[in-house]
């Protein structure tokens, strides 16, 4: 691979993120914008339901940062031992 390949992936656009309250895909910028009005719409629905159909609220997972602390995504959740 040249140098030349490596520098256009590097700097290439960054890859979908995934909401975690409602799992669409958005940008790493737009994420940021999208979470609070989603967890809103979240409670709003939610509290429409009868009490013994609730959902508890969302957690949000650990996310990741690239080297300039610009969003990149989250962490998937720990894997429990089955043994």
């Amino acid at each position: 691979m040249e140098v030349n390949e490596m520098e256009n992936k590097k700097g290439g656009p960054k890859p979908p993120v995934f909401c975690y309250i409602c799992g669409r895909q958005y940008g790493s910028l737009s994420i940021a914008i999208h979470e609070p009005k989603c967890l809103e719409k979240f409670h709003i629905e939610n509290n429409k339901l009868p009490k013994n159909q609730r959902r508890s609220e969302p957690k949000r997972p650990a996310v990741v940062l690239d080297e300039s602390e610009c969003f990149i995504g989250y962490l998937p959740p720990p894997q429990l031992n089955k043994g």
